[in-house]
């Protein structure tokens, strides 16, 4: 670990101890150093802690990524801190998902500031390298629910910026242009189509972490809907193969020639669809509400070369 991220570690301690009056130093620099990266675990044998036990207070900084953490109150008097630091400025999501009588704040820098369970915040006015910090704890107005669990999303906001559904295999074409009533096909598969997606932060940097979800819809096919969420690699990339199955009977497409070294004649039945891709955590935020890419898909069910020709 460099001098600066040591630096930057116990900055973020000594500002949350300052923001929790039982904050024990040593404590502080031992559960931040613990390498949690985006999503602790889930406490286990939280009944053995009384409610009324003091538990010092638990103290992460997250990586420069999109992150989601789970875990759990163990008691009253437990308490969690988390720490995201804008590197390039970038806008910031906050957003928690609460059980029982757990409560999450921001602070302002001078005060803590609630947040209510599922609302969604952007924060788009930070300055390079200025510090979020929010807390979990529980809700003193009410009784202390054993186990109150939540989740947390602290991280660079999403930005889809390259969607799409690709033939599998690649480059194949048994359909015509001009056959579907949806429009061009952006992608043809027998039995599989690879989905492709790019997502960056406000700054267009690569975004790891990012979850799009997708699905795919094929109305006339005896196929359910392909549908499900990805997750970008540490290039901001998704590189994935989706599985369609494998359909019976369709459209029956017009005699058309492929062309590559040879000239090959082919009949085809297929079933039409249409795909969409949508960026999750960024819907219902204002301003930055994204719109969805969609294009249309082809499956095809049955395919027989009539003849090929040099």
């Amino acid at each position: 670990m460099n001098n600066l991220k040591v630096a930057k570690i116990l900055a973020f301690s000594l500002l949350a101890c300052a923001l929790h009056p039982q904050a024990i130093a040593h404590e502080v620099g031992r559960n931040i150093l613990n390498e949690q990266a985006s999503e602790a675990e889930v406490l286990e044998g939280s009944g053995e802690v009384r409610t009324e036990e003091a538990v010092e207070p638990k103290f992460t900084e997250l990586p420069d990524k999109f992150n989601i953490i789970k875990d759990s109150l163990v008691s009253a008097a437990d308490s969690h801190y988390y720490g995201f630091t804008a590197l390039r400025g970038q806008k910031v999501l906050i957003q928690g998902h609460l059980s029982g009588s757990a409560q999450l704040e921001i602070h302002d820098g001078a005060k803590w500031n609630m947040l209510a369970s599922g609302q969604k915040m952007v924060l788009s006015s930070l300055t390079l390298g200025q510090d979020v910090i929010v807390r979990v704890s529980h809700n003193e107005s009410s009784t202390f629910v054993q186990g109150s669990t939540y989740g947390l999303i602290l991280g660079s906001f999403p930005k889809v910026t390259y969607a799409r559904l690709r033939d599998q295999p690649y480059g194949m074409s048994r359909i015509p242009p001009d056959a579907s009533t949806l429009g061009p096909l952006s992608a043809q598969g027998i039995s599989n189509v690879v989905l492709e997606i790019d997502m960056t932060d406000s700054t267009g940097t690569p975004l790891e972490g990012g979850i799009a979800s997708y699905s795919i819809d094929l109305p006339k096919s005896d196929k359910s809907l392909p549908t499900g969420l990805v997750k970008t690699d540490a290039s901001g990339k998704v590189r994935t193969v989706v599985d369609i199955g494998r359909c019976v009977g369709g459209n029956d497409a017009d005699v058309f020639a492929e062309k590559d070294r040879w000239t090959h004649i082919w009949r085809t039945q297929y079933f039409e669809g249409s795909w969409v891709v949508d960026n999750p955590y960024a819907l219902n935020t204002g301003l930055d509400t994204p719109h969805p890419d969609k294009g249309q898909v082809g499956h095809i069910c049955h395919q027989r070369l009539i003849k090929s020709t040099p």
